[in-house]
């Protein structure tokens, strides 16, 4: 979603009649033509060693991005996990917020 060009990209290949489907940690709102958005938010025991922890932790979740995600098109959200509890902040965010799985 951060590539330069996708927009074009997108609505090229939905002219074309390709279904179009996006892969993103939700970080980045960006508007394009889209069928289906797996969306994969990083939660706590996501944050990798390095250079990149610090970006990570702080971009980790983007509500409104989240939101915005949510309403372009059908969606998925897919978590990595451990353990049972996945956050709190997260699960209270989305309170009445109707989750649908995956198809």
């Amino acid at each position: 979603m951060i590539a330069r060009g996708v927009e074009e990209l997108s609505a090229n290949c939905a002219a074309d009649g390709m279904h179009n489907h996006y892969r993103t940690a939700g970080t980045v709102y960006t508007p394009v033509a889209c069928d289906l958005m797996s969306i994969s938010p990083k939660l706590e025991n996501s944050t990798p060693e390095g250079d990149w922890a610090i970006r990570t932790i702080s971009m980790r979740i983007q509500l409104e991005v989240l939101r915005q995600l949510m309403d372009v098109c059908e969606y998925q959200l897919k978590f990595v996990v451990r353990g049972r509890r996945i956050s709190k902040r997260f699960a209270i965010s989305f309170h009445g917020r109707r989750l649908r799985p995956a198809r």
